[in-house]
């Protein structure tokens, strides 16, 4: 039996499909660390980057993590940072559903209201008058 899932992640403004080991701590999935090795050993540099944050642009401290069937029902909640994956059930093809609980702090949704968004319009006359359309 294989210890990776196929899981989609989803958030108000992402749809993704990524590859989990079972044996990931809930902690893990939010942060991974990475060395900078183009430095001297002495000063190796250390960054923390948030594994749910770049994927959906949701904060860590604004995180909800919910685990759905195929059917979008509710499987699990991923409340305990030290519970690895496997604990909570996590299959191929499931969603990791990223909740906001704080919007007000992000861009969470921004991204996708195209109500914002300032659009082109042209009156039929005006695009009667241009060159190199079907109707010129």
């Amino acid at each position: 039996m294989s210890t990776t899932v196929n899981v989609f992640v989803v958030s108000p403004d992402t749809h993704s499909e990524r590859r989990f080991d079972l044996h990931t701590t809930v902690e893990q999935l939010k942060v991974t660390c990475t060395a900078d090795l183009k430095r001297p050993v002495l000063t190796i540099v250390i960054a923390s980057q948030n594994k749910l944050e770049l994927i959906t642009g949701i904060p860590v401290q604004n995180q909800q993590i919910l685990v759905q069937n195929s059917d979008g029902q509710t499987a699990a909640q991923l409340t305990d940072d030290a519970k690895q994956l496997g604990y909570y059930g996590l299959a191929d093809l499931q969603t990791l559903k990223v909740i906001d609980t704080n919007p007000s702090t992000s861009f969470t949704g921004q991204l996708s209201d195209v109500s914002q968004v300032e659009k082109f319009e042209l009156s039929d006359e005006a695009y009667a008058q241009r060159t190199g359309t079907s109707v010129s």
